[in-house]
């Protein structure tokens, strides 16, 4: 029983990503509307 517990846990740690980041995602956006726009900026258009 205790090396199927075993296995269990070490196949759970191993699919699961821990750090920082525990799952993949976008990127919050955050609207900055007092900084220009320039060359070279990512930047998404206004709309609603």
């Amino acid at each position: 029983m205790r090396d199927r517990i075993q296995q269990e846990a070490d196949r759970l740690l191993n699919q699961k990503k821990f750090g920082l980041i525990f799952e993949e995602h976008l990127p919050a956006c955050t609207p900055l509307y007092d900084v220009p726009v320039r060359v070279g900026s990512f930047v998404a258009l206004k709309t609603g």
